[in-house]
Formats: structure tokens, sequence, C-alpha cells
């Protein structure tokens, strides 16, 4: 904004080429313009006459139209005052001022960040970067962890040994942020992308050359077009990149698949989980055939209004069907068994079972201990006498 007229300022006027301290300067003169607009109005309300201000004096056409009955002035600054056109290059302007304000944001936090893994602010009990931001600017952790890694992404590299800075890999990307030509948002957007197209340039999956396209597509549209439509081109373009993805070995499957159950919540226990291909197709089957509600014990009796069996008898076992009293023909099969029980007997299946234990060696049977056995001798033969001849 002009703070000379109190007209807003085109966007476009605004040069690419802006050092810092030119955008620091245009921050000061639009929070001059405000806190100036904001003294002599205050809190006037409706129907109370408003001190002329620079920006009510000449922001809107030659005749006054004077405040809107039933608005209250904000900040010292009637919008109402503004015609339609000027009120969209208003916010035109602001959002170009705040992009700077922005950059401005991403390089203290690199710097903070850089300072605090170098030790200078041990004494604050800080443990990194993210934790000074939120105790010093009172951030959110997840806005100051945006701003530390967009601050990597966009600013020269320091080796915190060796003190040599090395440019920053995506140049285009940091010379059109801190120009105010993109938001952070967007700029993270953009970051996200180009991280995965230089990780298919260092596995070979792609050529350099075509990672420096599509930081150069991805650059162009962000500077015309917003977050949704950056995602939705980047999607494209990594997708004609690498259309089949990295194939997850096994040990990434088996970390990531199972079931997962959340919190009880209004009654209800959510639960969600992540398979195979052919655990999939598996368990498709299985939840398929368990839950579908087309078993009889009859197939003949599915059709009921089948002309074949209006005359109320059933073909095949007489059963009557044109009632509505046949009991039998919603029941399971016979030795159906529930889905629970199925999914238990499929978990078998999914699960790896442990190599079975080797059986330990059998004692040796305890046998009697060996007795000693008398080896006897045979006796000798007795000699008979001869028998006694006349008495002796």
């Amino acid at each position: 904004m002009d703070t000379a007229r109190g007209n807003p300022v085109n966007p476009g006027s605004l040069s690419g080429a802006l050092r810092v301290g030119d955008h620091v300067h245009q921050l000061l003169n639009l929070a001059h313009a405000l806190s100036t607009t904001t003294e002599p109005t205050g809190a006037n309300t409706v129907g109370e006459p408003a001190a002329p201000t620079a920006c009510s004096s000449s922001a809107g056409p030659s005749q006054d139209p004077g405040p809107v009955l039933g608005r209250e002035v904000s900040v010292g600054l009637d919008l109402g005052l503004f015609t339609d056109v000027e009120c969209v290059r208003w916010a035109q302007d602001l959002e170009q001022l705040l992009r700077f304000g922005q950059a401005l944001a991403v390089q203290a936090a690199g710097e903070l960040n850089e300072r605090v893994h170098a030790g200078r602010y041990a004494e604050t009990g800080a443990r990194g970067g993210t934790n000074l931001l939120v105790q010093s600017l009172q951030l959110s952790t997840s806005e100051a962890n945006r701003r530390i890694r967009l601050a990597k992404e966009v600013l020269p590299i320091t080796d915190p040994i060796t003190g040599t800075t090395a440019p920053t890999a995506y140049t285009g990307l940091a010379t059109a942020f801190f120009n105010g030509s993109l938001s952070q948002e967007r700029a993270l957007t953009v970051a996200h992308y180009l991280d995965e197209a230089s990780r298919l340039a260092k596995n070979a999956r792609i050529s350099t050359e075509e990672a420096t396209e599509v930081e150069e597509a991805l650059v162009s549209t962000a500077q015309l077009q917003g977050p949704d439509f950056i995602r939705a081109v980047g999607n494209q373009i990594m997708s004609h990149l690498d259309p089949d993805g990295n194939k997850p070995s096994t040990s990434d499957l088996i970390a990531k698949q199972g079931l997962f159950f959340r919190q009880p919540r209004r009654g209800l226990v959510s639960l969600y989980g992540a398979c195979t291909i052919e655990q999939y197709e598996q368990l498709f089957a299985l939840i398929s055939f368990a839950t579908n509600p087309n078993k009889h014990t009859n197939p003949n009796t599915i059709n009921t209004n089948d002309p074949d069996q209006e005359d109320g008898t059933d073909q095949d076992d007489g059963t009557d069907t044109s009632g509505g009293t046949d009991t039998t023909r919603n029941q399971e099969c016979a030795g159906q068994s529930s889905l629970l029980e199925q999914l238990r007997d499929l978990s078998a299946q999914f699960t790896t079972p442990n190599p079975p234990e080797p059986e330990p060696p059998e004692p040796p049977e305890l046998s009697d201990p060996p007795t000693l056995t008398k080896t006897t001798e045979p006796e000798p033969a007795r000699v008979t006498p001869p028998p006694l001849s006349n008495g002796w």
C-alpha cells in the first residue's frame, strides 16, 4: 500500500529483484500506515462521524459514501469504503507482503535451528530448533516443523564441522520463495515433490535433467496456481516418472501388515488394517463366503415366485413355500462355521509358524545291572570201588 496516497499498490509493480531490505521497509511502511489509521478512529461505531484518515480520504471514489450502516470499524480501517476492485487489490497487496514476511520467518527459523545444533542456546533448555521456536515465538509444534523443514530446502547448507557453505539443492524454488512469488504452503508442496524427484534421480530411476525439468515445471505452476492444483500436477508427474513405485521388500510388508483397533467411541470400535495382495484375495473370498446371505438348505427354494411352484408345494421335498411359513428355508447349511471361526483359521495361515523345536533325545532305557553269574565247575566223577570178594 502506498502510504503517501493511501491507495493500494498493484502487486505487479513490485519488482522481483528487490532486496531483503526493501521487503523489510515495505513491511514497516504497512505497519506504520495501519497504526496511523487506527489512532483517529479507534473504536468508532456506526452513526458516529469518523475522523478523516489517509485511507478513507482518497481510497474510495471522489464522493465519500460514508460508513456502512450496521458495520463496526476494525483496526481503524473501514474496508467498506473500498470499491470491489480496490478491496481485491488491497487483499492482494497484503498477501504479497505476507509472503515476504513468511520468507523472513523461514530464514530466521533456519538460522535459529543451526545455532541450537551448535549448542548456543543450551541455557534455555531447548532440545532442538523446534522446541526453541515453540518457546520463543509461541508457535505450534507443527508450524515450527514446517518452517524448519522449508528452511532446509531453500537455504544454503552449512557444514557444522568444516564451516563450508554449499548452495541449496533447489535454486529455482529458493529464488521464487524469497522473491515473494510463493507462499510458505505452496513452497512446501513443491518441495515435497522435488524431494521425490531427487530420490528417483539418486536411485538412477530418472536423469538429472528430468529432475531439473520437474523443478522448473512445478515452480512455474506454483506461481500461478494454488496448493490443490500443485498437488494434482505433482501427482501426475510422479505417476509418469515412476508408475510402478518402489517394490517393497518382504520385511516392509511384514512390518506394515496387520489389523489395528481404535479406541471405542459412541459404542463402536473402528478397525483398519493393511494386507498383501495374496492376503487380500484370500480374506475377501472368505468374508464374501461367510457373509453371503443366500445360504439355504435347499437351493430350489430361493426363488419363491417361480411359476412352476405356484401350486404351493415344493417340487423336491413337498415343503409349502407359498405361505412363507417354511422354517427351514433360511437356515444355514449344516456344519457351517461362523465368520469369526473362519477368520481365526485364516490368521493361522497368515502367521508364519515358528520352526518346531527339535525333540530332545530320548534317554537310554535303564536296564538292570548285569548279575554276576557263578560258573559252576562240573563235579568230578565219583570212583565206584570194586565189589568186595569173600566179605571184604
